[in-house]
């Protein structure tokens, strides 16, 4: 119950996520959209956190990429092993995993 109230609290205060269930377990996800924010975030490093050309990038309102922004910039802990997690995954790996994706180079 506890978890469900803090997460209520951090939804007030970073109207862009909300907290949902996973296969990696409950993790901020971004409202109106099937995107973690950690995805996000992995996006917008690539763009040095600059919100007008995410906001570019993926079409979304600049308000909207803001608040991803800053909800990261408050939880790194939760959101930076995520992408390391993610940057650890081999080709191998993921051909293993998505075996009838096609691959470019």
């Amino acid at each position: 119950m506890a978890v469900l109230i803090n997460e209520a609290l951090q939804h007030e205060q970073f109207r862009q996520i909300e907290s949902r269930d996973s296969p990696c377990g409950r993790q901020a996800c971004i409202v109106g959209s099937s995107l973690a924010a950690w995805e996000l975030i992995m996006i917008a490093e690539g763009y040095d956190l600059q919100s007008t050309l995410v906001a570019a990038h993926v079409d979304w309102p600049q308000s909207h990429i803001e608040g991803v922004i800053r909800y990261y910039r408050a939880h790194p802990q939760e959101i930076d092993p995520a992408i390391a997690e993610n940057d650890a995954i081999t080709p191998a790996q993921m051909k293993q995993a998505l075996p009838g994706a096609t691959w470019t180079a």
